[in-house]
């Protein structure tokens, strides 16, 4: 038998091994060309390429003759590390095909590498997103796709089949033709320049070209190569050309990753899935950029933290310690007239910050006005009320009573009376010292005057601290249609209150009786707080440690809330074009001082019953009644101005039977200030007739008993009580 010891180009022309040993038949036609009498009977030359009857190419008709003489041919595959069927362990001297990691598992041959897990049906793996978590808003259907191909347990090396058709270089093992082994792969100019489409990557001058040559060729710097590996699934590819390295991995579909000097890049021509099985750290120590052209669905099972800033609290606290100073002496008054009014816990640490730390009071209070004779009261007749005395009784309250107004007060304005402590003692200050600092003197607060050597005192601390806080720290988000936030998974609506309809009796109205006037008190309301149990989530907490701003557009701000709401501040200001309060049960106000004011100012009761105030009622100035007044009490008036009517008394006889002396005494003015005295002479038995006499007074009804007068101040309404009172529930509301 002749043997061929060279080696060979053939072409492919069956790859289908029906023992799946990845064989292939090559037809040589340098060795088996004169085989064929039927194709060798034309004296023509044969020219192929490739076969295929729409080529005109001279193989096609003898493929099928070919394909059953020729042998199957080996294929030589390269040597890639690993290529034994197993392992063996020269320790124990045992070979096995596991995969399996440690020489303890190599014994038993079916341990498998982990992912072949992954590989089977019963155990595939899918992400969040596979349709069956309501929570996602979108569905991926390629979510079970995660499935490895591992080849456990199997060969190691490299594995691949040519197609029909390609050129092949052959030799013969040990010369033996019936035994062809494929050692590599031959292609045309075409073929090269397909993948070698431009000169940029192709060895050039760099390479071959001596330092004699006169021509003049940037690429004579420049080192071009480049290595690819191409099949119909995908292209690999490593470029080595100086200064355009690169590794590129690309998809039938387009999808490709690149590697190169500038950038990393990645295309995901269809969706892009990733599925992490635990850990993933994502690291970027210069920006970071996200675009979404839709929508964005992000699903945390556990907690979610995201850290803005550096992040160091003892920068910030450095910084706050510098411009402390400073904020301390701008919390000073201009004078020294308040004591330190800082809430402290017990430990003296300062809670509410009312004051600077260096606030003092130095100086006087100014005399209290009614004493000093400078800012005189004045009556209401217009004179003013010089000279004031006071008695002492007990009481810290000062009452002043002032002069009747008309011609008396005039003659002889009146002294009043002020009621103070058994000490006279006003004040803070002492004797007759106003109860408030306003108006007093007090020194200038000096320290004020140093803010500005202060501020350039700690300016360059300020300055380095500040660069030490680092860059950043804000967190900027735009949305440009709507935001919906839902903390928790079910809404906290236990009960926060406990109320009795009628719980408390409440001071209403003052009622008349026949028999006494009183007040009168309803049931309303009792409300109370509830501790309710936290849910195991649904938290929303903001630590905003500097400032808080919140534009809302026309649409309106709505907060509601099942349980209480607490808004609280150093200032609270409310404002706008209309401010309501409304409650369906109670509404409460307290403070020191209440301050109401307005160009109109109105109480009413949307019951049309009365408005109680549940105190004495001073006013300033003039009250107008469009009603009826009752008074259950004394009446004091200085002066009273009403329409004259006309009253006649009751008819009366005298009878006088001796001599009578009537007697005026009073402050009555006469020459000598003396008693004046008018004696009536009379005779037995003269008899003066019954008669009445007409006479002016303001207009008045009088009864006879106090009973008499309630009844007909409850049938006038007064009280503004005329209703069908089963209307009324047991609560004060129809």
């Amino acid at each position: 038998m002749k043997l061929y010891n060279s080696i060979y180009l053939g072409i492919v022309i069956q790859n289908n091994d029906p023992e799946k040993r990845g064989r292939v038949k090559v037809y040589i036609p340098n060795i088996s060309a004169n085989v064929y009498d039927k194709w060798m009977q034309d004296k023509l030359n044969k020219k192929f390429k490739f076969p295929g009857s729409n080529i005109d190419s001279d193989l096609t008709p003898i493929m099928q003759d070919l394909k059953k003489i020729l042998p199957w041919a080996d294929i030589s595959s390269p040597l890639f590390s690993e290529n034994a069927s197993g392992r063996f362990n020269n320790y124990n001297l045992n070979a096995s095909i596991s995969d399996s990691n440690f020489k303890s598992n190599t014994i038993s041959p079916s341990s498998t590498a982990p992912g072949e897990g992954f590989e089977k049906s019963s155990t595939r793996l899918n992400d969040a997103f596979d349709g069956g978590n309501k929570v996602t808003n979108n569905a991926n259907p390629y979510s079970y796709m995660y499935k490895p191909n591992v080849y456990s347990n199997k060969a190691k090396g490299s594995f691949g089949i040519p197609s029909v058709g390609s050129h092949v270089y052959v030799f013969f093992r040990e010369g033996n033709p019936l035994f062809p082994v494929l050692q590599g792969a031959s292609f045309g100019t075409s073929d090269w320049k397909g993948i070698y489409d431009n000169e940029v990557d192709y060895p050039g001058k760099y390479e071959n070209y001596d330092a004699s040559s006169t021509e003049e060729d940037v690429n004579v710097d420049n080192y071009r190569n480049k290595y690819v590996l191409n099949q119909k699934g995908g292209v690999f590819e490593i470029v080595n050309t100086d200064l355009n390295e690169k590794l590129k991995l690309t998809h039938y579909s387009g999808s490709f990753k690149e590697f190169n000097n500038q950038t990393n890049i990645e295309l995901a021509s269809k969706n892009d899935q990733k599925l992490v099985l635990n850990d993933q750290f994502n690291t970027v120590q210069g920006n970071k950029n996200e675009y979404t052209g839709k929508n964005l669905d992000t699903i945390i099972t556990r907690d979610n933290y995201r850290k803005v800033g550096t992040l160091n609290k003892e920068y910030f606290q450095k910084w706050k310690d510098v411009v402390s100073v400073i904020q301390n002496n701008k919390q000073l008054f201009e004078i020294r007239r308040a004591t330190n009014n800082n809430i402290t816990d017990s430990d003296g640490n300062v809670i509410i910050r009312r004051n600077s730390t260096d606030q003092k009071r130095e100086g006087s209070f100014r005399t209290y006005p009614v004493t000093d004779g400078t800012d005189q009261y004045t009556s209401i007749a217009g004179g003013a009320i010089s000279s004031p005395s006071y008695s002492g009784t007990n009481t810290d309250n000062i009452t002043l009573t002032t002069p009747a107004q008309g011609s008396l007060a005039a003659a002889n304005p009146s002294i009043a009376q002020w009621v103070a402590d058994s000490n006279n003692n006003w004040g803070p200050g002492g004797e007759g010292k106003s109860l408030a600092t306003e108006g007093g003197s007090w020194n200038t607060e000096t320290e004020k005057d140093n803010i500005q050597t202060i501020i350039e005192n700690n300016l360059k601390n300020l300055t380095e601290t500040e660069l030490e806080l680092g860059l950043g720290g804000s967190e900027i988000i735009e949305v440009t249609k709507h935001k919906l936030e839902t903390i928790g998974v079910v809404m906290n609506d236990f009960g926060s209150i406990r109320m009795d309809a009628i719980g408390k009796l409440t001071p209403s109205d003052i009622s008349i009786s026949n028999t006494a006037t009183y007040l009168n008190k309803k049931g309303t309301p009792l409300i109370e707080y509830v501790h309710t149990q936290d849910l195991p989530g649904g938290n929303y907490t903001l630590n905003v440690c500097n400032r808080y701003n919140v534009m809302v557009g026309a649409g309106g701000l709505h907060m509601k809330s099942y349980g209480p709401v607490d808004i609280s501040g150093s200032i609270t200001n409310i404002a706008g074009e209309q401010v309501n309060i409304g409650s369906d049960n109670e509404i409460n106000i307290d403070a020191d001082v209440v301050n109401i004011s307005g160009e109109i100012l109105r109480l009413r009761n949307k019951n049309q019953r009365q408005v109680l105030v549940d105190s004495s009622l001073g006013v300033n100035k003039n009250v107008v009644i469009g009603g009826g007044l009752y008074v259950e009490g004394e009446t004091y008036l200085q002066h009273v101005t009403a329409p004259r009517e006309y009253q006649e008394t009751e008819l009366t006889k005298c009878s006088l039977k001796t001599d009578a002396t009537f007697q005026a005494t009073g402050d009555w003015e006469s020459s000598n200030g003396a008693q004046i005295t008018l004696t009536i002479k009379a005779s037995d038995n003269d008899v003066v007739s019954e008669h009445s006499h007409a006479f002016a007074n303001l207009p008045l009804t009088l009864t006879n008993t106090n009973a008499t007068t309630r009844s007909n101040a409850r049938s006038s309404d007064i009280l503004g009580d005329a209703r069908d009172p089963l209307t009324i529930r047991s609560n004060g509301k129809k």
